[in-house]
């Protein structure tokens, strides 16, 4: 399936950043972005020789950046004795004990105490087995459980970690490699050609803001504005919403991706592009009331859409995953999960668009995602940062994870999940 160059509305890029909101406690805290920001910025655009083919996406060049700059430092100024803070050490969450670890804890307590009386090879067997059980569910490694570590490395090894796009549909591979046996289509919504994404699980239609600028939308969106009741016996409905800001753009770009979930009583495309098409006609309806015009993204700008926010394309068709980050030819991408978890500081703590608003705009020189559920009372999602070299995108994953406690977010590295979380901050990726 061919592609086309996308509407000007979201070729638009530009280089001023957007200011980050003045609230009580912030002015410290945006001095040190801005000092981590300087320490990251001053090298040559990426790749300036390679130019998309016609009608290709505009993918975003992300430029080199100084390695060693890993961590944001408040800024002399902001302390009124001069005092230079050491940054927050990043919070931990505390992790679960779900009711498998617990019976794996009780299965080694009866091995080791079959171990007992027993002879020595029957001993060894017994015991050995207890302590390897015991380690594998009981040790953390820099915050993750072993056992979980060693689950996302068999999914790895499992995964297809190397694979080229062909030049010629290089969009619809891609969209097959990230959901294998999801199918892109076309659907009327509203008298509007709608792009709709069927997965085994729901079906997924993406919306944008109709004219420039997102952060009214973004607001909007999560201030609960798109949410409300809808029909109780209607399959259930789920929303994304999805932040790019590119390191050549003023603004981030918005998208809002509206999900029908599959169940028993309603399975078919048929079936759920009807409720699909209803919540699409409601959200934009609801919206319109406050002044925001939304419309569809229809299938091939979907497409390009995928490619831009992937870093795919011309010059950038060898994916490979690793267990550190995943790459699109040159550029490395790493992602991160997100999660609220309160701000230690006595100010009162950003609300949700102006967080999200200063994940984007804490790193310079670097692409940012963020993909979060939209209608909840606290932010939960993926954050993917692509960078020209695997150096630069570790030293943006550290100033952001410092700027993290601050603002009251847990940002937890995903490695061996680099390639679900590329696809989960998508508009057409849903939950990790």
């Amino acid at each position: 399936m061919a592609t086309t160059a996308q509407p000007e509305s979201v070729r638009q890029a530009t280089t001023t950043p957007v200011p980050a909101p003045t609230t009580p406690g912030t002015a410290a805290r945006r001095n040190r972005t801005v000092v981590a920001a300087a320490r990251l910025g001053g090298q040559p655009p990426l790749f300036p020789g390679v130019r998309p083919a016609p009608g290709a996406p505009p993918t975003v060049a992300v430029p080199a950046t100084d390695a060693g700059a890993s961590t944001a430092t408040d800024h002399p100024g902001a302390d009124p004795a001069g005092a230079v803070r050491p940054a927050p050490r990043a919070q931990r969450l505390p992790l679960p004990l779900p009711l498998a670890r617990i019976v794996c804890w009780q299965l080694a307590l009866v091995l080791g105490a079959g171990a007992v009386g027993r002879d020595w090879p029957a001993a060894v067997a017994l015991g050995g087995s207890a302590g390897v059980l015991l380690a594998v569910t009981a040790i953390r490694v820099r915050g993750t459980w072993l056992s979980t570590l060693l689950g996302r490395r068999s999914r790895l090894l499992l995964r297809r970690r190397a694979f080229d796009l062909p030049a010629a549909e290089g969009s619809a591979a891609l969209l097959a490699l990230l959901l294998p046996g999801a199918r892109i289509d076309t659907a009327e919504i509203g008298g509007d050609q709608a792009g709709i994404v069927s997965r085994a699980d729901e079906l997924v239609a993406v919306l944008r803001p109709a004219r420039p600028g997102s952060e009214a939308f973004v607001r909007a969106v999560l201030a609960g504005a798109v949410s409300g009741d809808g029909d109780p016996d209607a399959p259930r409905l789920g929303l994304h919403l999805v932040l790019h800001r590119g390191p050549q753009q003023v603004a981030p770009r918005a998208w809002l991706a509206v999900r029908v979930l599959r169940d028993v009583d309603a399975a078919e495309d048929s079936v759920l592009r009807v409720t699909l098409g209803n919540a699409v006609r409601r959200l934009r309806r609801r919206l319109r009331h406050t002044g925001l015009d939304l419309t569809v993204v229809p299938e091939r700008e979907l497409l390009a859409t995928l490619t831009s926010l992937t870093h795919t394309g011309p010059g950038r068709e060898a994916i490979r995953e690793h267990w550190h980050y995943w790459r699109a030819g040159p550029v490395t991408q790493i992602g991160l999960r997100m999660a609220t978890v309160g701000s230690p500081s006595p100010s009162p703590s950003p609300g949700p668009a102006e967080v999200l608003e200063q994940l984007l705009d804490g790193v310079r020189d670097v692409a940012v995602t963020v993909a979060v559920v939209a209608g909840g009372t606290e932010l939960s999602g993926v954050l993917r940062i692509a960078a020209a070299t695997p150096e630069a995108a570790q030293a943006a994953v550290e100033s952001l994870t410092s700027l993290g406690p601050d603002l009251g977010v847990h940002l937890e590295r995903l490695d061996g999940l680099h390639g679900p979380a590329v696809t989960a901050s998508l508009p057409i990726g849903g939950a990790l």
